[in-house]
């Protein structure tokens, strides 16, 4: 075999960036986890595959939707349309919590889901138009165990559903385009989960039914490409959706440790 003598390989983990402090290096490492820890953390640049979300815990991450607690802020709904597959809606929610300590702290809360999926039934699939009704009753309905005046601030769809959001902004429902990055938004979502920042209720049985069997397209990886397999994933998309394009909005809040907080 031909050597290569004037090739050399580095390999460089985060603890080798002087720059950065033990205290810095702790929170980097607890953001991370599975794949991205490997890259981002270890340095290695491995293939994606196995399980997306191998840190999802029904008994962790799930809380009953009667017990919500106060909300600051209905940041909006990400919807991802189907005609063949499930039309979904999962609407993102800011806490406003007791800590352990006797102060507030918030996380986000996947607070409802609105989902039409005629697969199995003897019910005709509905038109864009027809669906879009259905979700606006949906989106005017109470989405709290409690009385409150929050709404929810967007309704933001899937960038290529553009049929879509042109029928709900017929019906008068003001639309916006997801932030469609996948690779990126996955990743959102995992370090939330594995943070505990990000809690599910039990009015959205989609994403919670989906999350477990999530996984990453082995063909793709041999083209190194991150990508996962495109099978029961609509509620876990819309969900990418909203948390992935109002990050701006959410992340400057999420500033206390999540673990101070009482449980929900």
């Amino acid at each position: 075999m031909r050597r290569l003598h004037d090739w050399r390989r580095y390999h460089f983990m985060m603890d080798d960036n002087p720059s950065l402090s033990g205290a810095v290096k702790l929170r980097l490492q607890s953001q991370y986890v599975g794949l991205w820890f490997r890259r981002m953390i270890l340095g290695d640049w491995v293939s994606a595959d196995g399980a997306i979300y191998g840190m999802w815990d029904p008994a962790r991450h799930v809380r009953p939707w009667a017990q919500l607690p106060q909300m600051r802020r209905l940041f909006g709904v990400g919807v991802d349309f189907g005609t063949n597959n499930p039309s979904t809606g999962l609407l993102l929610g800011l806490s406003r919590e007791r800590r352990r300590d006797g102060g507030y702290g918030s996380r986000l809360w996947l607070v409802d889901e609105w989902r039409h999926d005629t697969r199995g039934q003897e019910t005709s699939q509905l038109s864009p138009s027809q669906q879009a009704g259905l979700f606006a009753r949906w989106l005017d309905q109470p989405h709290m165990p409690y009385d409150t005046a929050l709404r929810p601030e967007f309704v933001i769809v899937a960038p290529a559903a553009l049929h879509f959001q042109r029928e709900l902004n017929r019906i008068g429902i003001p639309t916006a385009g997801g932030l469609n990055n996948v690779s990126y938004g996955i990743a959102t979502q995992a370090s939330l989960l594995s943070e505990d920042h990000l809690v599910v209720s039990d009015n959205c049985p989609g994403f919670i039914a989906e999350a477990p069997g999530y996984s990453w397209d082995a063909k793709a990886a041999k083209n190194g490409k991150d990508e996962p397999v495109k099978v029961n994933d609509r509620s876990l998309g819309g969900a990418r959706y909203v948390i992935a394009t109002t990050e701006n909005m959410w992340r400057p809040m999420l500033d206390w440790p999540t673990e101070l907080l009482l449980a929900a």
